[in-house]
């Protein structure tokens, strides 16, 4: 029964993205250029013909047809007439989503630079003992009781805060680092990116100079073959 309802939904979003092809006005060919840089129809003709593609293809032929996904999944009846409404509908729904695995990501991260902050730096008992100096140097400025011992740690001291200082300067850096040269946040990054410039490319009507939409579709319903 499942493996029924997906091949029935699988279908249904082939055919809906062969007319949003068809209203886009372009040829198998064409998408294949846009989408793999290659001029082949026979991954559009199998999508077309029932073979659901990845939500990336998914949304990259939704944006280059200029039509909502919704539309495409059948969650609405009709597709999007005014394109620019479709593309900010589309750009918003591939943000929000690309946005929860990046800041995921984002997240581990952070954590593996905490574990590299922890692992690499005093505990808390070296910490304690840098605020007790402080405070020892203190009373003893405090009495006038300064000595050359006193000026020795008072010196050590600065050296150990400019340790920590730097420290943390590193395990910041570390941090950026993790993010910039890991292969997956660019991606993700990159794939953002793109579908931003994609989505704000000037598009004409997807309509074009059809007149009636109904009669359109109807001709569709047909076995005319749409290339």
């Amino acid at each position: 029964m499942t493996a029924f309802i997906e091949e029935k939904t699988a279908k249904s979003v082939g055919k809906r993205l062969k007319i949003a092809r068809t209203m886009a006005k372009v040829r198998q060919e064409d998408v294949g250029v846009h989408i793999w840089g290659e001029p082949i129809k026979n991954r559009i003709s199998e999508i077309e013909n029932g073979r659901l593609p990845n939500s990336a293809i998914l949304l990259r032929l939704c944006l280059f047809y200029g039509v909502s996904a919704d539309w495409v999944l059948g969650f609405t009846g009709e597709p999007d007439i005014d394109p620019k409404l479709s593309q900010v509908a589309i750009l918003y729904n591939a943000i929000a989503e690309r946005s929860v695995t990046m800041v995921s990501n984002y997240i581990e991260r952070l954590s593996e630079a905490s574990i590299a902050h922890l692992t690499h730096f005093n505990d808390n008992s070296v910490l304690e003992l840098i605020d007790f100096n402080k405070k020892l140097i203190q009373h003893c400025l405090d009495q006038g009781a300064v000595n050359p011992v006193i000026k020795e740690m008072m010196h050590r001291v600065q050296l150990c805060e400019k340790y920590i200082a730097q420290q943390n300067v590193k395990n910041y850096q570390y941090l950026d680092s993790l993010i910039e040269r890991d292969p997956e946040m660019t991606n993700e990054k990159l794939f953002v990116d793109d579908l931003m410039e994609e989505a704000t490319k000037p598009k004409k009507s997807n309509l074009g100079r059809l007149e009636n939409l109904t009669e359109f579709f109807n001709e569709l319903g047909t076995d005319m073959e749409v290339k």
